[in-house]
């Protein structure tokens, strides 16, 4: 029986994830999800045998009371479900390793590199995979329009396209990025990564709400898999994980975003087989043989909604 530990509870990835492991998993995992939220307020509370409530993620506080609960519950894997997260608590943490306690997050550096939009344009760039052009305010037209987003974040938060001239008169945040507008289609791309295999599934965001996709055009593409072939050759990617790509002035493939964990419109796939995370989770307790049966993919176009499911926590 292994203990895991699913941060960000509140997140739609984390509600998919444990009920996977609900479904699929009860009698191997042990459940445990934690959120800075009350339980009631969890839908994923439901499917686990412990909630924590943990401060805020920016509260410096935050990690340690996380790690004493990793401590005081045997806690053998920890699943960090947002980028602050990674950054708390990559796969090479010391307090980590002296509780025996894996992370599905990446190396502290390749977080680092890929999840800091900054960094991300930087590192993309080195190894020739495009990304979009990126401005300051010192040279931006106030009569064009930009797109602009935070440094970290997730769930298309503070993501939005402004003129130069909005963004001239609020220039008050060095940590936006200001980028040339992209034109769509706007595509996710899945990735599951053992070390030796490589599988991608893409998800064209047809409609998006409050961030998270809830209509999908799913479908395989050769170019898209061997940019994710290029960047899973120069970093040591996490087993689940997913990249965002539209295309540039030029009609060109861009690498928009890395979320090095998996995303909210990954149950999309896993509607149509290609189920990532039962496949990471069997992956992570050392059933890798079974993990590549998950990801069954026919090879033709699939659409996906998704629809509003009403739960009572209380």
């Amino acid at each position: 029986m292994k203990n895991i530990l699913i941060t960000a509870g509140g997140t739609a990835s984390a509600y998919y994830f444990c009920k996977t492991i609900s479904k699929y998993l009860k009698n191997e995992i042990r459940l445990f999800v934690a959120d800075i939220n009350e339980g009631k307020l969890i839908p994923a509370a439901m499917f686990a045998d412990q909630f924590i409530q943990v401060p805020l993620v920016s509260d410096a506080t935050y990690k340690d009371a996380v790690l004493k609960e990793i401590d005081d519950k045997n806690i053998d894997i920890i699943v960090p479900l947002i980028d602050l997260d990674l950054m708390q608590f990559p796969c090479d943490d010391e307090g980590l390793a002296a509780l025996n306690c894996i992370s599905t997050a990446p190396e502290l550096s390749v977080s680092q590199q890929l999840s800091d939009k900054i960094h991300l344009t930087e590192a993309a760039s080195r190894i020739g995979v495009n990304v979009p052009r990126d401005y300051t305010t010192r040279i931006i037209d106030p009569n064009l329009n930009y797109f602009t987003k935070p440094r970290l974040g997730f769930g298309s938060r503070g993501a939005i396209q402004m003129s130069g001239l909005s963004i001239l008169e609020n220039d008050s945040n060095s940590d936006m990025i200001i980028q040339e507008v992209c034109d769509g289609p706007e595509v996710t791309v899945e990735v599951f990564y053992d070390g030796d295999n490589l599988h991608t599934l893409c998800r064209e965001r047809l409609e998006v709400k409050a961030g998270v996709c809830t209509k999908a055009r799913v479908f395989q593409d050769a170019v898209l898999h061997e940019y994710i072939g290029v960047i899973a050759r120069h970093f040591i990617l996490p087993t689940a994980s997913c990249f965002q790509f539209m295309k540039n002035q030029n009609g060109e493939w861009c690498l928009t975003d890395a979320n090095l964990r998996i995303g909210a419109g990954s149950a999309l796939c896993a509607a149509v087989g290609w189920n990532l995370p039962y496949a990471s989770v069997l992956h992570w307790i050392g059933r890798s043989n079974e993990a590549n049966e998950q990801l069954d993919f026919i090879g033709q176009d699939r659409y996906v909604v998704r629809v509003y499911e009403e739960i009572v926590t209380v």
